[in-house]
């Protein structure tokens, strides 16, 4: 069988997923990038991988063009990254009802349904009605992807769960015991992954007491300087650490270092792939309930905790809980730890993918796993979030 991947470029976010697959696959396996790496994200610390590996083909090559789109038409399977390069690529295959995969974050970022103009609704039925009724399935990027299509009655029983899936470290983890409790918040310092709030928490954790507990803060971005200046006027001013930017490995140190992960992006975060890593490095992540991958990666009081967007309360009410109880803590830390390594590992993954093809192929009919990714995307609405009954709150952080 031959698989396909187009996306923009590869990078490490990708990269272990595509390992998997040429590991299953071999030389049946190709990534297409179809532009090279932005000046942007070499900024943030990204490295340029689309020369670096032999399953690789570089589609904005001078001559390369064509020869990737008879590679997109040929292979037995695609999966196409939506909204990262030009669906003219697939067409002709979805045109001639060749199995396809859009691989997507949600539709309605910035607003939910009631608050899009009836243009933009209208435009975007009108696209995807042809391609819900082709063989298209959707890998759904984010939780929330389900309940946008559901808007417009399409692709109904073809969503997958799928997500991100950056490299998995299978080595335990150890915390400092010194009673120290660091926090780590990583991301560009823009609006909608609101760092404020990271500031707000350590400020509030200080007026009210707390001691032995620092923040940092790696990234860089147009909200840097005024962030770290917001910093430097609160109670917390010497107890928060700005980075600037960082490799990947480098910030799966600070995570490895670190007890808690927050997470203060609001519904703009499509996925958000550092949760993963948070959460297998043994950080604990306190997130915002809107974020693409909280609702599929975090199970309320076991492995972590989301807060409802908006309320901010929530978020600082969850860290001091935590901060005080420091064995619940440890807990959650390998429950996250293993959620990862055991079950949204890229390995895992592309075996479940594969798995998943060949009962297609075989049994004629859609095959789901019961959880986990390759089960099936169902709807989950915005303004939901687990209420854990006090009775599953002992059991869940039981740390016996």
């Amino acid at each position: 069988m031959k698989l396909a991947i187009v996306s923009n470029f590869l990078n490490h976010h990708q990269l272990p997923l595509c390992k998997a697959f040429f590991g299953e696959l071999g030389e049946d396996f190709v990534f297409i990038a179809t532009e090279m790496l932005p000046e942007e994200r070499r900024e943030l610390g990204y490295q340029n991988m689309n020369n670096k590996y032999s399953f690789c083909r570089l589609a904005y090559l001078f001559g390369e063009a064509e020869r990737c789109k008879e590679i997109l038409y040929e292979s037995d399977v695609v999966i196409f990254a939506y909204g990262s390069v030009p669906i003219d690529l697939v067409k002709r295959r979805i045109r001639d009802n060749k199995l396809t995969f859009f691989y997507m974050e949600r539709i309605f970022k910035k607003h939910s349904f009631e608050d899009v103009s009836f243009k933009r609704k209208l435009a975007i039925w009108s696209k995807h009605r042809f391609f819900s009724n082709k063989n298209v399935y959707v890998l759904c990027a984010s939780a929330f992807t389900a309940l946008d299509f559901s808007c417009f009655h399409l692709y109904r029983n073809k969503m997958y769960k799928w997500g991100y899936f950056p490299e998995v470290d299978m080595e335990n983890f150890q915390k400092r015991t010194d009673g120290q409790v660091k926090l780590l918040w990583v991301g560009r310092f823009i609006d909608w992954k609101h760092p404020e709030l990271a500031v707000n928490v350590m400020a509030d954790l200080k007026k009210i007491g707390y001691k032995n507990v620092s923040l940092t803060m790696i990234g860089s971005g147009p909200l840097f300087d005024s962030i770290k200046k917001m910093a430097d006027k609160s109670a917390a001013y010497s107890d928060i650490e700005f980075t600037g930017s960082m490799s990947p490995e480098e910030v799966r140190t600070y995570m490895k270092q670190s007890d808690f992960f927050l997470m203060t992006s609001d519904r703009q975060e499509g996925w958000g792939a550092v949760l993963n890593e948070a959460m297998n490095s043994g950080c604990v992540p306190i997130a915002n309930h809107m974020i693409g991958a909280v609702p599929y990666l975090i199970k309320q009081w076991k492995n972590g905790v989301c807060y409802r967007d908006g309320c901010y309360d929530e978020l600082l009410s969850a860290v001091r809980f935590l901060i005080e109880n420091p064995d619940i803590r440890t807990s959650m830390a390998w429950e996250a730890r293993d959620t990862i390594t055991d079950l949204w590992n890229p390995g895992y993954v592309a075996q479940r993918f594969l798995f998943t093809l060949s009962q297609m192929n075989n049994m004629k009919e859609q095959f789901f796993f019961a959880e986990g990714p390759m089960s099936k995307a169902n709807i989950i609405e915005e303004e939901y979030i687990e209420e854990v009954e006090e009775d599953d709150f002992h059991e869940r952080i039981n740390t016996d």
